[in-house]
């Protein structure tokens, strides 16, 4: 994960200047903690949405504050609420309908 984090969602996400990121599903918020680190660098924001994490939430909330909004509801519910983001990130196990709704959502 963190091999694929440095050869391509970090240089992809450095090229398009991201500063708002939506990560859905976090699971147990390793690819989180890559993008909190990123955003907490440049002053840049990460929503990440899961409705049953597996990671202390409030952990990252105190360390990131500012650069972190968690939001644990389904994506279908949350993602209309969040505007004006650089890039979203979509996790790879939901199903085509959740996908193709959360797609035309955004």
């Amino acid at each position: 994960m963190h091999r694929f984090w440095d050869i391509v969602i970090h240089p992809v996400l450095k090229s398009i200047k991201a500063q708002v990121i939506v990560e859905v599903g976090s699971y147990k918020g390793k690819n989180t903690l890559n993008l909190l680190e990123y955003c907490n660098k440049i002053g840049g924001k990460v929503y990440a949405i899961d409705p049953s994490p597996r990671f202390d939430v409030d952990q990252l909330k105190d360390m990131y504050r500012d650069s972190f909004v968690f939001m644990q509801e389904l994506s279908l519910n949350a993602l209309s609420k969040v505007s004006d983001c650089d890039a979203v990130l979509i996790d790879g196990d939901h199903n085509w309908f959740t996908v193709y709704n959360e797609l035309k959502i955004l």
